[in-house]
């Protein structure tokens, strides 16, 4: 009698029901005791004739037990990339191998790719969905592999989440609580300072997909401030209509292009360029006359935007005695140093503000500010300009940043005073109370070298930063003074690396005397943004050859602009005009980040209109993309490619697909190829049978045929011909150019297995002499047999068992008789049998 263990168990419990209801029945029946013992003897029967089967009939439960053994064919679904996706056991696999980014997009992609592979994250799935199959059961997954999967796609799948935030609206609107984006502050404006500030240490090619919200209107009381003087931000134009506003002139001074409106996301500004002119371009932008005699601490502000850089081509000019007709005739005064401007090459900057003037010196007479364009087409001095928000009175809308300020009445102790060459040094100075740093080589013998550098001055990722210099310049006769930068000075002048910013400034013209103390202008400090720098004034003179100016530094000043929101009401709009789920691609080009215009990304509202919060395997992308994108792109041609990004799974993974319009309907560029691979059941688990098929196609230099061929004659060589005395190639079984061998037929020239009996013969007539032409062809079987597999075992050094599994390899390879063959036409079948040693098993059998 085989009693399994589930037998037993059963058996067990049916007894121990039946022991307590006969100890229940002996409580209240003397003769049932009797029953009782008799009924425990014959289960002791019980479990001796168990103990007497297992000693004597080993192996008999087993055969009593159900053995449930299946040959499957699968293929995985969507449902089954997602469960591979999230099995506990996989994502510990992925993590420690550093999958795990890989794994969690896989539920989206639903393809294995040659990093993660099937056979490694499936039997995970398998031992869940098949665990109550028996040991030698296999089954034949086909799953979805990846082939030729453009790399970008997975670069945006695998791009960074980042939400605008609180304090990043705070900065658009300079305070003001509005927690969206307008045309007037539109995002394309505003990304690069937000993004830059979120990933400090981004690296060329990083990707970010931004979530925003955004107001076709603007806040409910958004009016600008009414200024006495001047307050102009030309937003009733439309675009690429001539700028004509009351009092002010717009005029060409060469060539006939003037200053015209251009409109980007709702705001609209002047622009010019040089670009296509047939020879000099030069025009004029004039404001209305102003009159400052009332005003209190009047400024000049202005915004700018450069773009396609070929040269500083503004200026900024004023004068007192224009009156409206010819500006060659009047007299204009060169203000330009007082403003700061950067570029971003062929790229457009953001909107920024190019300085604030003090116009104390212009309350007395009434005056007009021009910007005048000088460029050249031919010459390719044609650099696109766009002005904004023009500002000139006692109120601006510029909120002014003091990162750095000095001016030395406590000395010079903050600052590092080095001497290079020569015995002087800076020194404190003053004059009326006034401090100031001081050098001059009056007086002194020979070259002198001496820098005077400032402490460290971190600059924001936000707003346009500027240093500004005021100075005194006494009996010049040599330009001896320049104005340095650097972010990575310690405490060596000599060693740090210097940028120099003494062009951005206009130093007064005094041979004789001092002049008085002036401004002379700004740099712009926009290289610096995010980092620290260090400012140095550097002299270099000669008292020996005149040239000896003198200066005197009194205020150092770093600014940082930044044009607040004009007062507005309500930071909340109604849901309607309020879109709160909106998103946006940007790339990092190493300067700066901007949007990625290649791919398209669904905002929330495309989400609701489908009824779906993101994608998933129910619902898959291929039902609602290429309706979306009829939708959104309705001339689209045929043939038309579109890259889409989009939430697969829930909205903190992306996922990204190649569409192509075919046939007047969009489809899905497929990324994957089917594959099968398959798997065994074996000591309770799904193993992946790692059995190999080796092709040997016949043709000319293919790497994977030569490699096998070429050490299958190798072998012959090492082995066989010298082993028996052989000293050249040639003489022996391997011809003397040593790519086949006529032992086994190998051929790494032809790469196939050459069969030919006379060429045998040729080879190494004394081999081959005495046998029939039937001996010789199954000689070479038996020998073309033996050495495959010393063939296997040389190129497969890893080759391991695994317990449990048959692992065989299949070479299939192309016998040459004397008739042409394109392809393999016979197998022969190897079994592992340890490390790297392969027993023949089949063949060469023809492939049907």
């Amino acid at each position: 009698m085989a009693v399994g263990l589930p037998n037993l168990l059963w058996l067990w419990k049916d007894l121990q029901r039946e022991v307590e209801n006969q100890f229940l029945m002996m409580q209240n029946c003397k003769p049932m005791r009797k029953t009782y013992f008799y009924f425990l003897g014959w289960l002791l029967l019980v479990l001796a004739a168990c103990e007497y089967n297992e000693e004597h009939f080993p192996g008999l439960d087993e055969l009593a037990r159900p053995v449930d053994v299946r040959i499957l064919e699968y293929e995985l679904t969507a449902e089954d990339y997602a469960a591979i996706s999230g099995n506990a056991d996989n994502v510990s696999l992925a993590e420690a191998r550093g999958l795990g980014t890989e794994l969690q997009q896989l539920a989206s992609k639903q393809m294995f790719s040659e990093t993660l592979k099937a056979s490694d994250f499936v039997p995970a799935f398998l031992n869940k969905k098949w665990y109550q199959l028996d040991e030698k059961s296999a089954i034949k997954v086909t799953y979805n592999l990846e082939a030729d999967r453009p790399a970008y796609l997975d670069e945006l799948s695998g791009a960074a989440m980042y939400t605008v935030s609180a304090d990043d609206y705070e900065a658009v609107w300079k305070g003001e609580p509005y927690r969206y984006f307008t045309p007037s502050r539109p995002l394309a404006r505003n990304a690069d300072a937000i993004l830059k500030g979120a990933f400090p240490e981004a690296a060329s090619g990083d990707l970010v997909a931004l979530a925003y919200n955004y107001s076709p209107q603007e806040p409910a009381d958004f009016v600008e401030k009414a200024v006495p003087s001047l307050d102009e931000n030309f937003n009733t134009f439309a675009a690429y209509e001539d700028i004509q506003l009351n009092g002010w002139v717009n005029v060409a001074e060469a060539g006939t292009n003037v200053w015209n409106a251009r409109v980007y996301s709702g705001n609209a500004y002047p622009q010019f360029s040089a670009f296509n002119a047939p020879g000099d371009a030069i025009a004029w932008l004039i404001t209305p006359e102003i009159d400052l005699s009332e005003a209190v601490s009047p400024t000049f502000s202005f915004d700018i935007t450069l773009a396609h850089f070929a040269g500083y081509l503004l200026e900024v000019l004023i004068s007192e005695d224009f009156y409206g007709e010819d500006p060659t005739a009047a007299t204009w005064t060169d203000i330009t140093h007082h403003f700061a401007f950067y570029n971003a090459g062929g790229s457009y900057t953001d909107l920024y503000v190019a300085g604030v003037m003090d116009m104390s010196d212009y309350q007395a007479n009434n005056f007009r500010v021009a910007f005048r364009y000088v460029g050249n087409g031919p010459d390719g001095a044609t650099t696109t300009i766009q002005v904004d928000n023009v500002q000139i009175g006692p109120e601006n809308t510029v909120t002014t940043n003091e990162l750095f300020t000095e001016s030395f009445d406590d000395g010079l102790e903050a600052w590092d005073n080095q001497t290079v060459q020569g015995s002087e040094v800076w020194e404190q100075s003053s004059y009326e109370g006034s401090s100031r740093a001081e050098y001059s080589a009056y007086r002194t013998d020979g070259p002198q070298e001496g820098w005077l550098v400032s402490p460290a001055v971190t600059v924001p990722n936000t707003g346009a930063s500027q240093l500004l210099i005021d100075l005194v310049v006494g009996h010049q006769n040599a330009e001896c003074l320049s104005v340095m930068l650097s972010e990575d000075y310690v405490d060596d002048v000599t060693t740090a690396t210097w940028v120099d910013v003494t062009s951005e400034f206009k130093f007064p013209v005094q041979p004789s005397g001092f002049s008085k103390e002036v401004p002379v202008g700004a740099a712009s400090l926009a290289a610096y943004k995010g980092k620290d720098v260090h400012i140095a004034f550097k002299y270099v003179g000669d008292g020996t050859d005149n040239k000896t100016t003198t200066y005197q530094i009194y205020d150092v000043n770093v600014l940082s602009y930044l044009r607040q929101a004009p007062a507005g009401a309500p930071a909340l709009k109604s849901a309607s005009l309020l879109e709160s789920d909106n998103y946006a691609l940007y790339s990092y080009n190493g300067v700066a980040w901007t949007e990625k215009e290649d791919a398209v990304i669904l905002n929330g509202s495309d989400y609701q209109k489908m009824g779906i919060n993101y994608f998933s395997a129910s619902d898959s992308p291929e039902k609602f993309l290429p309706t979306y994108l009829a939708m959104n792109k309705p001339y689209a041609a045929e043939g038309a490619e579109q890259t889409v990004v989009y939430f697969f799974g829930d909205r903190a993974s992306l996922a990204a697909d190649d569409y192509v319009l075919e046939g007047a309907a969009w489809a899905r560029v497929p990324a994957s190829v089917p594959f099968t691979d398959q798997f065994v059941r074996a000591h309770g688990e799904w193993i992946w049978d790692p059995s190999v098929v080796i092709n040997l196609l016949p043709v000319r230099n293919d790497p994977t045929s030569v490699l096998y061929y070429q050490t299958a004659t190798d072998w012959v060589w090492e082995n066989v011909d010298q082993a028996a005395g052989v000293t050249e190639k040639g003489e022996g079984y391997v011809t003397s150019y040593g790519n086949n061998d006529y032992y086994t037929g190998a051929s790494a020239y032809h790469n196939n297995v050459d069969w030919r009996i006379q060429a045998a013969r040729n080879q190494h007539p004394d081999a081959y002499a005495n046998m029939s032409d039937d001996e010789v062809a199954a000689l070479l079987e038996d020998r073309l047999i033996a050495v495959m597999a010393e063939v296997l075992s040389i190129l497969h050094p890893d080759a391991v068992l695994i317990e449990g599994v048959d692992i065989t390899y299949t070479i299939n390879v192309a016998i040459y008789t004397g008739t042409t063959v394109n392809n393999v036409t016979h197998s022969l079948v190897y079994k592992l049998v340890g490390p790297a040693e392969f027993e023949w098993e089949s063949g060469p059998d023809p492939i049907q």
